[in-house]
């Protein structure tokens, strides 16, 4: 149960990054080096860290697979009840 609860506020922790990244994306300017400096650091490594970017290596570990490993643990538990 406890298990359960841990997932879903991950989720819950995972989408408000994702939104917020995306709220301080649009706070800056739409272009020029502040916004390339943003894109080539900050914005990247958060978004390889949620699992949201396409230029992701499959191999990173993510929050989103870190919630999967979770879910898989508690499936195998709940089977085993």
């Amino acid at each position: 149960m406890q298990n359960t609860q841990n997932i879903e506020r991950l989720k819950e922790i995972r989408d408000e990054i994702m939104s917020l990244t995306t709220e301080a994306e649009s706070l800056l300017p739409s272009r020029g080096a502040i916004r390339l400096r943003a894109n080539s650091f900050w914005l990247t490594h958060l978004r390889l860290a949620l699992g949201n970017d396409d230029h992701l290596i499959k191999t990173s570990p993510t929050i989103e697979t870190t919630i999967a490993e979770l879910e898989v643990v508690e499936t195998k538990r709940e089977v085993l009840k």
